[in-house]
């Protein structure tokens, strides 16, 4: 029987003048669900991966989305 795994990541950063921008990323994973009873550490380990799979594609879109500012610089990211 599959399990349906559900986990996400999203993040908000501040821009100039009050604005700010957004990303954020769902992934949905089937797993055996024997796993969970099985081995529940290798279970845990997937859904960690999944979350940094989630979390790594945040940040790159905001990394891509960031707004220079006035004197050209992209601000630090924080």
């Amino acid at each position: 029987m599959a399990l349906k795994i559900n986990v996400g990541f999203s993040e908000k950063l501040g821009q100039p003048d009050y604005g700010s921008v957004g990303a954020s990323c769902n992934l949905e994973c089937e797993l055996d669900a024997e796993l969970l009873f099985r081995d529940p550490e290798r279970f845990g380990q997937r859904v960690q991966d999944l979350y940094a799979a989630c979390t790594q594609a945040v940040h790159d879109e905001l990394t891509r989305r960031r707004l220079p500012s006035a004197n050209g610089h992209t601000p630090a990211q924080n």
